[in-house]
């Protein structure tokens, strides 16, 4: 779901930004004009405020969690790939086709992401089809 954010200039324009997520900021924005534009004869309902509330502290939860779990899905390939080091390897090449053996003789980080050293070029782990010990 697309949600359109909104933002304050400093001539107090509210301008549209196109995000695919709601952060926790824009929910407290949104939370602040609701406040500020409610009927003074009929103000917002206190449980109404406390679910919002409790929505925003759901929400950063959330996104906590899925940062920490992240973080500990590239810390375990990492480790998985280091248990790599010193073992002949048989993987896919790039073009998909090609069967290359070759042992590692190193681990590199990419983008976040661990790549085996086989023979001076980078593997991606999930190509490697067989382990062994080297010979």
């Amino acid at each position: 779901m697309l949600v359109s954010s909104v933002e304050t200039t400093t001539n107090g324009v509210i301008a549209p930004e196109n995000r695919k997520e709601l952060s926790t900021e824009d929910f407290l924005r949104l939370l602040m004009m609701e406040l500020q534009n409610q009927d003074p004869l009929e103000p917002m309902d206190n449980a109404e405020m406390l679910n919002q509330m409790a929505q925003m502290s759901n929400l950063e939860a959330t996104e906590s969690m899925t940062s920490n779990m992240a973080e500990i899905v590239s810390n375990q390939r990492l480790m998985e790939a280091r248990q790599l080091l010193g073992k002949e390897v048989t993987f896919l090449a790039e073009d998909g086709v090609t069967i290359v053996t070759g042992i590692v003789e190193a681990v590199e980080m990419e983008d976040d992401s661990p790549r085996l050293v086989v023979d001076g070029q980078l593997v991606d782990p999930s190509s490697v089809i067989r382990t062994s010990e080297a010979a």
